[in-house]
């Protein structure tokens, strides 16, 4: 109660009163007309019920199945698991329900589907910390619940509880469908209440469809086997999956729409790459081929679209590429992905191009697809082969220079060592009749020879 009351203070006054006209008004107006049918009318079509029960069905099955994919790839917040889960349960039950004829499991169905619906519609106002996993499994639990409910009533119809005496409702029937509908008139509450506070479509989705299964299922204590309110009722809750379906395909065409400008976007970035973009799906034939690459390679992309990548490549990756791929499948080539390497591929006119390849993987619609950039290393292998050339030319240089310099040593320490001999002979023989100054002169001729 302490959640209940949280919430309700968080809507402004004058949107609490529209609150509850919604609340009480529409419930009231749609139990009040079933009072204005003729007492005697009945219209027994059991065709159009069962039309009615499997289209109610798809729809419900079908918003489930789109909320948990909006879960897995939109990355949005669980806050509807409940509510999924009553879309997916009455959905199992009511298709069940649209196979019987009239009797007592035709009535036992319906009830289950309105009671486990409502109850698990109310269940939105439990804090309930959802992750993916705790979903799936109570999903599932879901499904084997409304399984093991609607299956046996198929084969044994009388097995439940007695829903028709006299070919009037029981108690037991209409106690399922006022649990169901309090149910859902209990989980509308959340979610106006949550739609004032973050304002999203989808919880005023669910705001509707909980009015108009609550009302639908409080309708069903006023009614009779195919009389007046038994199809108004009907008609509610045709409303109510009118409603989802609605929601359904605004849905898919918002998708659709982001999905075109997401091919719009994703086209005009690879066109735009100065990289080459080429995109195989798994048996390796070409998807995309942007203009980088058609530059690189010398295809056209209307000429190579279909065709095996291989063709863009030397032996012996020529011959091997299928074994890459489906060594990669089998879980045995998962260290190329992310990684650069320096290949050579195939030009149009059959000249090898250097390139350096980096290969990423991704899913679209479902479907493995590779993505390969390559950058065109032509420009850096002629750069590479000049400063080889150059270095080799430097060498050669180098040595010649060497070679050189050891001559001129050679020839220059000849003369000098005689004069370094001579000049020391002059100072041994002849030292006596040299002044000071001459001795200065013979000391730095000598130094001089020396250092040379």
């Amino acid at each position: 109660m302490s959640s209940l009351r949280s919430a309700v203070n968080i809507v402004p006054p004058a949107h609490r009163n529209l609150l509850i006209l919604l609340y009480v008004a529409l419930p009231l107006g749609a139990m009040s007309l079933p009072l204005l049918f003729p007492e005697q009318w009945l219209w027994i079509n059991l065709p159009v019920h069962a039309v009615v029960e499997v289209v109610g069905a798809m729809v419900a099955i079908g918003l489930a199945a789109l909320l948990v994919l909006s879960w897995q790839h939109a990355g949005r917040p669980i806050r509807d698991a409940c509510a999924t889960a009553a879309l997916l349960g009455m959905g199992i039950l009511d298709a069940l329900h649209a196979l019987m004829p009239a009797g007592n499991g035709f009535v036992w169905l319906h009830s289950a589907a309105t009671a486990v619906g409502g109850v698990l519609f109310a269940g939105q106002w439990l804090s309930i910390r959802w992750t993916p996993r705790r979903v799936h499994r109570f999903l599932l639990a879901v499904i084997v619940v409304a399984l093991g409910l609607g299956l046996p009533t198929l084969f044994l119809p009388d097995w439940p509880l007695p829903m028709l005496a006299d070919g009037r409702f029981t108690s037991a029937a209409r106690l399922l469908n006022a649990v169901g509908g309090i149910g859902f008139l209990l989980g509308a509450l959340y979610f106006l209440i949550d739609f004032h506070r973050r304002g999203q479509g989808e919880t005023a989705m669910f705001a509707v469809i909980g009015i108009l299964f609550g009302a639908a299922g409080l309708t069903f204590e006023l009614s009779q086997l195919w009389d007046g309110p038994w199809w108004w009722w009907h008609l509610l809750r045709l409303l109510a999956y009118a409603a989802a379906l609605l929601y359904l395909a605004n849905t898919l065409r918002d998708l659709f729409r982001q999905r075109q400008r997401m091919e719009r976007a994703y086209r005009a970035v690879v066109e735009s790459a100065l990289e080459a973009i080429i995109v195989i799906d798994e048996s390796g034939r070409i998807e995309r081929f942007n203009p980088a690459a058609e530059r690189l390679f010398g295809w056209r992309a209307d000429e190579i679209l279909g065709r095996n990548v291989r063709l863009l490549m030397p032996e012996p990756h020529h011959s091997r590429h299928d074994d890459y791929l489906r060594r990669y499948r089998e879980g045995r080539g998962a260290g190329i992905m992310g990684h650069p390497r320096d290949l050579w591929g195939v030009h149009r006119e059959g000249t090898l191009i250097p390139v350096r390849l980096q290969l990423s993987e991704t899913r679209i619609d479902g479907q493995r697809k590779f993505i390969g950039f390559l950058q065109d290393l032509r420009e850096w292998h002629e750069t590479r082969e000049e400063l080889n050339a150059a270095a080799h030319q430097l060498e050669f240089t180098t040595r010649d220079f060497q070679a050189l310099t050891y001559s001129l040593s050679h020839d220059i320490r000849t003369p000098l060592r005689a004069i370094d001999g001579f000049s020391a002979l002059l100072g041994e023989d002849y030292g006596d009749r040299l002044d000071e100054t001459g001795h200065d002169y013979l000391r730095r001729i000598r130094a001089a020879s020396q250092r040379m």
